[in-house]
């Protein structure tokens, strides 16, 4: 390994840590416009999904289905469909996710605009569901 491939990676590495990060910033302050107790949990990786259940009044239990294989998965969307509904935006907007290479920076992007604008807000009386702990 020649000391121009280490220091591509060292760049690569780093640059993934500053997106990381970004993109928890962004959840954390979307967080704190939920008025979440814990928003910080945001800088955490795994239990970052917390405070997306809480402010969509969901228990931290359903956390417990991330451990099903193919339940994981289409829990993800339909809590992420329901946090974007609890702020104004549509739940169609997960499609992007599924743009090969670009779709998850389109969604950071999407989600920027939703913490840092004011046309977007926490609204509980958007959560229009049944509140079970399956679902």
């Amino acid at each position: 390994m020649g000391i121009s491939h280490v220091y591509y990676l060292s760049v690569v590495y780093f640059l993934y840590f500053l997106l990381y990060l970004y993109g928890s910033t962004v959840n954390f302050i979307l967080f704190k416009k939920a008025h979440v107790a814990l928003a910080w949990l945001a800088y955490i990786p795994f239990f970052s999904v917390i405070p997306v259940l809480w402010s969509i009044h969901k228990s931290a239990l359903n956390l417990l289905w991330t451990f099903v294989p193919i339940a994981n998965v289409i829990f993800y969307f339909i809590w992420a469909s329901r946090f974007l509904r609890v702020f104004g935006m549509s739940g169609w907007v997960l499609l992007f996710f599924f743009i090969p290479g670009i779709g998850p920076l389109i969604l950071l992007v999407i989600l920027s605009i939703m913490a840092f604008s004011p046309a977007y807000y926490y609204n509980p009386r958007r959560i229009t569901w049944p509140t079970s702990i399956f679902f």
